[in-house]
């Protein structure tokens, strides 16, 4: 009992989206060994859409509303999230003929995605203010059945993703024209906010999954699917947006060699003059960004049991590779 109860540490944040099907919610998603009799199992255990007859079809929406706040522990002032509600579409159709043992489909719907949004006064908004991807997969699926107990299916992925991130710039971190100088040593206060940036790319991503379902006896069923990672290399663009500090410099520039040089500004010079030129030929024009994010794994087996009568017992274990 003590190494039970013993105190654990975990931190970690994640984007995954399990609100697919209203029968697999209901079930708290331990649906692998048991699969909900409807064609959301093309997502949840691709193999057993060999065993629905005829047509099957499942359109739906999660509406998913992100609550959060942040609290500075310096001034006690709190500041919540503003994302809008999210909706989450899926969609899935399975057919398979009355006296076949192979069925045809094909999935849509979002195993991944998050958006957190903050207001315009959010300190951490040097971070992000807006951070937002939402990918959506598509997914042909077939299914096999090998006999009266046992079945096999999958398909490949074809993925795509969106990635959108939104951040304030900080010019006190900004170096200025004298070597290891920066706007700090001239007296710019911390997070002080001279510009916005917003970057938005999307990528294509290709990935597949599996599954196999199983019936041991007249009680017992068993199942389990695994769905491969997907690489995306995001290709797209930033700007930058000028957000004016109203803020004059004028004097000596500090060096960190010689003590102070001459004034070199005047007076009374206007700071957003100073960076003004940076958003027409300096470093913060438009221009093309990349970055990869991996969609990671996912693995998830289980039991069914129907000795009961009019009760389904459902056992899962899932995991999904978060690095």
């Amino acid at each position: 009992l003590a190494v039970l109860l013993a105190p654990g540490v975990a931190r970690a944040q994640g984007f995954g989206v399990n609100e697919i099907g209203s029968c697999a919610v209901a079930r708290s998603y331990a649906v692998a060994g048991a699969p909900c009799a409807d064609a959301s199992t093309i997502f949840w255990n691709p193999a057993f859409a060999a065993t629905l007859r005829g047509w099957s079809v499942l359109a739906g929406v999660a509406a998913i509303d992100l609550a959060g706040e942040f609290e500075r522990d310096t001034l006690g002032t709190i500041h919540e999230t503003t994302a809008p509600i999210a909706p989450v579409p899926h969609l899935f159709v399975n057919y398979m003929a009355p006296n076949s043992r192979r069925s045809v489909g094909v999935g849509v719907y979002v195993p991944y995605g998050l958006t957190m949004e903050w207001d315009d006064e959010f300190p951490g908004r040097f971070q992000a203010q807006r951070a937002s991807i939402a990918t959506i997969y598509v997914q042909p699926n077939f299914g096999f059945r090998i006999n009266d107990s046992w079945a096999v299916g999958g398909g490949p992925i074809f993925a795509h993703s969106t990635v959108e991130l939104k951040r304030s710039i900080d010019l006190s971190e900004q170096p200025t024209t004298t070597p290891g100088i920066t706007f700090a040593h001239l007296g710019i206060p911390r997070r002080t906010e001279f510009a916005r940036a917003d970057l938005e790319g999307d990528a294509i991503g290709l990935g597949g999954q599996i599954g196999v379902h199983g019936r041991l006896n007249s009680s017992w069923t068993v199942g389990a699917r695994f769905m491969l990672p997907i690489w995306f290399e995001y290709d797209g663009d930033v700007a930058f947006t000028p957000v004016s500090t109203g803020l004059t410099l004028g004097g000596a520039i500090p060096s960190p060699t010689t003590g102070f040089n001459p004034p070199s500004i005047a007076a009374g010079t206007p700071v957003d003059a100073i960076v003004a030129s940076q958003f027409t030929t300096g470093a913060l024009t438009s221009q093309r960004v990349r970055t990869k994010i991996v969609h990671p794994a996912q693995l998830q087996a289980g039991f069914g049991y129907t000795g009961f009568p009019n009760l389904v017992v459902d056992v899962d274990y899932a995991w999904v590779g978060w690095k």
